[in-house]
């Protein structure tokens, strides 16, 4: 009796994320969903490492039949126009599904103020996490871009 091939079966909801204008010391989260449409193999999963972008979880399990969510982090640390691939690889990069990253830093953003030392709680140590959808991304940018049009035509603005 011949042993049937297992493969991966995956589905993720989109493989493009725009996060829009995002300040230096600010950052934007978006979600991913991964769908594992195997019903009998489980696969550990990975992303590949970029800059300015994060996945969070990095690594893991996706359960069979089970869908996971992935939040991507955009938190830029210098000026600029930022446009990354980052991979998921599945079963130690036998699979890659690649998804592009892009996202806008043209401003600094307030940093705010945390207490640290003995004061802190362990609440203090967490991030403000701002999940962001498309349509948020998109009014950041026109945002941007109109505040940069003003200053343009009144330089008293600027």
């Amino acid at each position: 009796m011949m042993a049937r091939a297992v493969y991966p079966d995956l589905k993720i909801n989109k493989q493009y994320f725009n996060f829009g204008e995002v300040g230096q010391n600010d950052r934007r989260d978006m979600v991913l969903s991964v769908k594992n449409k195997n019903k009998d193999l489980a696969l550990d999963f990975s992303f590949t490492k970029v800059a300015h972008f994060k996945a969070t979880p990095g690594r893991g399990k996706l359960l069979a039949d089970c869908e996971h969510t992935i939040n991507f982090t955009f938190e830029p640390k210098s000026f600029g126009m930022f446009k990354q691939e980052i991979a998921i690889e599945i079963l130690n990069g036998v699979y890659r599904f690649p998804i592009i990253l892009e996202g806008n830093c043209r401003q600094i953003a307030l940093k705010e103020k945390t207490v640290r030392g003995p004061a802190a709680k362990t609440s203090d140590f967490e991030p403000n996490i701002t999940v962001i959808n498309d349509e948020e991304a998109a009014l950041t940018t026109l945002k941007e871009t109109m505040n940069r049009k003003a200053k343009k035509e009144d330089p008293a603005l600027a």
